[in-house]
């Protein structure tokens, strides 16, 4: 679990399954997201993401986060 201090303004502002989204479409390679949406709702809710734009500073923050914890594999 990241630190509260590095992420927690944010998450009043986003949902971290938004969050998580618009932070992949800042990625410089191509990824694709699977939102693993099992009703339309779901699928809407996961979509709003599509067009939120992270701002630098909260791009950084996920970064250094990723880099602090990197995938086991």
């Amino acid at each position: 679990r990241p630190p509260r201090s590095t992420l927690f303004p944010y998450t009043t502002l986003f949902r971290s399954v938004h969050m998580a989204l618009a932070w992949l479409q800042t990625r410089p390679f191509n990824c694709s997201a699977i939102l693993g949406a099992t009703t339309v709702a779901q699928l809407e809710h996961g979509l709003k993401a599509q067009d939120m734009v992270l701002s630098d500073e909260l791009v950084a923050a996920i970064d250094n986060l990723n880099k602090a914890h990197p995938l086991p594999y």
